[in-house]
């Protein structure tokens, strides 16, 4: 789902305009971009993201949007949304809404305040897996990486550029674009604020309460692909005037894993997760 550069413009610190997000999901090759379903080869018509789905994927029990405690400290500059008090309101607010659907508090990483911005993505994605029993995304390839960032620099869900990366031959795949303050926060919109809020709605793609489209982004980073248990990653993070624009893209696939730039290992090494 595009978004233009006078979108970016508009927009202010004090009081930001309604945030867009994109969501796109790929099964066998048949692609619907800009939204959360697709058809799958196998079943021509059938909705791909139902295959990917598992339990906790749609959303938040009460739905809509909790209320958040970072806004204001958050959105005072963009050198305040990368700060440490911007983070760990956001964090708290992740932990507040985990909380509330039973899953165990967010564990950074050490030093996660200056990894950059896509591998703090990944890293995320990665936590919110693993805290509700799912398998990571082993880690980020370059070749994902670069279509990753030609998706957040046009302010649109990324793509593959072919089916084999590497050993693996992919099968399914999952992107997802949102331009906000920092990694956190996209974490906040895609999982905890991906459904109905009325005029809040920050998804695009959730046009009512009862859309289709709601928690989209959401699906996708609680995907289970399932027959394609290679999982690889590419993620980014480019400006977007006074916001960044965040771009993940997932690969689930058979074969080996392809060549890695960063992993799961290596969080798990500096303290990711350590309860």
């Amino acid at each position: 789902m595009s978004i233009p550069a006078a979108h970016h413009a508009a927009r202010s610190w004090s009081a930001r305009a309604r945030m867009v997000l994109s969501a796109a999901v790929a099964v066998a090759g048949l692609v619907v971009v800009g939204t959360a379903t697709a058809a799958s080869a196998s079943a021509a018509g059938a909705p791909a993201s139902a295959a990917v789905r598992t339990a906790g994927s749609a959303g938040p029990a009460a739905g809509g949007r909790p209320a958040v405690a970072y806004a204001s400290t958050c959105y005072a500059s963009k050198t305040a949304a990368a700060g440490p008090a911007c983070q760990r309101l956001l964090v708290a607010d992740i932990n507040t809404a985990r909380a509330r659907e039973g899953v165990r508090p967010l564990v950074l990483p050490r030093g996660y305040a200056t990894l950059p911005a896509g591998i703090q993505v990944f890293v995320l994605t990665d936590l919110e897996r693993v805290d509700r029993g799912l398998a990571p995304l082993v880690g980020m390839n370059d070749t994902l990486n670069a279509r990753a960032r030609l998706g957040a620099a046009a302010g649109n869900d990324p793509t593959i550029a072919a089916w084999d990366l590497g050993a693996e031959s992919g099968r399914i795949w999952t992107a997802n674009q949102v331009a906000d303050a920092n990694a956190l926060e996209a974490d906040w919109l895609w999982m905890y604020a991906d459904g109905w809020a009325g005029a809040d709605t920050s998804n695009v793609n959730c046009t009512s309460a009862h859309s289709s489209g709601c928690w989209g982004h959401r699906h996708n980073i609680l995907a289970r692909y399932p027959g394609a248990p290679v999982l690889v990653t590419g993620t980014a993070a480019v400006s977007a005037g006074t916001f960044t624009s965040y771009a993940q893209l997932a690969l689930a696939g058979t074969g080996r894993t392809p060549s890695l730039t960063y992993t799961w290992v290596t969080a798990l090494a500096a303290g990711a997760d350590q309860h």
